[in-house]
């Protein structure tokens, strides 16, 4: 059965995918121009798609019924992932090849990091967990609660590590810098965390999350404008 509250959220979540290409034109506007400003504006309203879509994952995947045998689970997990992949990934490949903007040599990096159709990399990201689910999924609460802290450790470390040394290897590009599955880890762990005490959850701590996610978008803000110029989607 679907639940629409649910759907609203991934439907705004695409609106967000929508709106995080359709103006990231505006970052290309010099440094202070009215453009730019709003551009690192509106990116930390709408940086949120990828990250509530790994945790939605996490959040149903506790509400089947677990697989007695992992290596059938995950199967069907990446079978999932990789039949839709692949059909696009060839609709892809196709119409490159017909524009003769394929070179075949770079095939197989592009469909090992889901730039065979752009930005395929969140295929690539959830193909690593779904290796890793059914392991993560039997964490207990106590588990849990020591798991989410130090992933969260793990993926700033790495996400503001390469940007504040200045490392200029692959790693610190798009899109290997947004492939490990450790960066995203800590919003799968909170999914899985929020599967179990969701429920429970009552309507009056909603105006107290509203108020963090408005203290924590307004410290977004101020964050990208201080890493300008510099990677305005970072924070």
């Amino acid at each position: 059965m679907r639940n629409l509250y649910w759907d609203v959220w991934k439907g705004l979540a695409i609106v967000a995918v929508v709106a995080i290409h359709a103006c990231g034109s505006a970052l290309a506007f010099p440094d202070g121009s009215a453009n730019h400003t709003f551009g690192i504006v509106l990116r930390q309203f709408i940086n949120f798609p990828v990250a509530l879509f790994v945790f939605l994952s996490g959040m149903f995947a506790l509400q089947g019924t677990a697989s007695k045998n992992w290596v059938a689970g995950i199967q069907s997990r990446v079978r999932r992932l990789l039949v839709p992949y692949l059909v696009w990934a060839a609709v892809y490949t196709s119409a490159k090849a017909l524009t003769g903007k394929l070179a075949v040599a770079d095939l197989p990096e592009m469909l090992a990091t889901g730039t065979v159709i752009s930005v395929g990399y969140y295929v690539i990201v959830m193909l690593q967990i779904a290796v890793l689910s059914p392991v993560l999924e039997r964490f207990s609460s106590n588990a849990l609660k020591l798991a989410i802290p130090v992933s969260i450790v793990a993926s700033v470390t790495f996400t503001y590590g390469i940007r504040t040394i200045g490392f200029d290897g692959v790693w610190s590009q798009f899109p290997y810098n947004a492939l490990p599955f450790f960066l995203w880890l800590p919003f799968y762990l909170a999914g899985l965390a929020f599967g179990r005490s969701g429920p429970a959850l009552s309507s009056s701590n909603w105006p107290l999350l509203l108020v963090m996610g408005l203290v924590s978008a307004g410290a977004c803000v101020a964050e990208a404008f201080v890493w300008v110029p510099g990677p305005a989607d970072l924070a």
